[in-house]
């Protein structure tokens, strides 16, 4: 994929110049043989991260593991490759606003533990937490279509990832989860259950925090253009007359 090998070259550059530095969060651990183990590590990510609750922009969330991720207009689920521990992504901008999160993930869990058979199972955890699904479920039948609507919607899941987690887990049946399935939420469900509409995450030409400063700080130090600093922020500001002065670092 072109746009990985762009974006991974424009990674080890700023590597090299030293304006991304090691991995905030190093987890030294082997693949996960099973769904039991894939469970175990996204609790154990999540403990690094000391996020109990939904998770922010998944962007930010991967850069502390230090994966840069980039949002590209493309169908494409998503493709990351890795150099000396620091890893490079695209994700396809054009899917769902929900399985660009769990592209994000699967890329995640890819950096983390290779192309592990269970990488989507540590996803689809380290996303939404079983215990925070079974917290929310209630025990009458007629309510766990809402239920399931508040989570995915907190959680910003897709429908069919809340539907599929809620079977993996033994709350419902193989019949009704097709049925659920079946019937994923319009926006009118989500105002219901949560007065508000889920805030997309991963738009085309996202990228994370970390990475806007890298490329403001090479900037600023002169080391590239004002025109590659466009390039490289991705629609994050407009025109030349939106970047910093010279001289003048982020976080200054």
């Amino acid at each position: 994929m072109a746009d990985l090998k762009d974006h991974a070259s424009s990674v080890h550059w700023l590597v090299e110049h030293g304006l991304i530095g090691a991995p905030e969060i190093h987890m030294a651990a082997a693949p996960p043989t099973g769904v039991a183990e894939a469970e175990a590590l996204a609790r154990e990510a999540r403990a690094q991260l000391e996020i109990d609750g939904p998770l922010p922009a998944l962007a930010d969330v991967c850069e502390r593991f230090g994966l840069y991720l980039l949002v590209v207009d493309h169908a494409a689920d998503g493709a990351s490759m890795t150099l000396d521990g620091v890893g490079a992504a695209v994700i396809g901008g054009q899917a769902d606003p929900g399985h660009r999160r769990s592209a994000a993930a699967r890329e995640l869990g890819r950096h983390l533990f290779g192309d592990a058979h269970n990488v989507d199972a540590f996803a689809a955890a380290l996303l939404l937490p079983a215990s925070a699904l079974r917290q929310e479920w209630p025990g009458d039948p007629s309510r766990r279509r809402p239920a399931l609507v508040r989570v995915a919607g907190t959680y910003r899941v897709s429908w069919n990832l809340a539907v599929q987690r809620a079977g993996d887990l033994g709350l419902i049946d193989a019949v009704e989860q097709q049925s659920l399935a079946a019937t994923p939420p319009v926006v009118g469900d989500f105002l219901a259950q949560l007065g508000t509409v889920p805030v997309e995450d991963l738009t085309v030409g996202t990228t994370g925090a970390a990475w806007k400063r890298a490329v403001l700080a090479a900037y600023g130090n002169s080391l590239i253009t004002g025109t590659r600093a466009l390039e490289l922020l991705h629609g994050a500001v407009d025109g030349l007359e939106d970047l910093p002065s010279r001289g003048s670092s982020p976080g200054d």
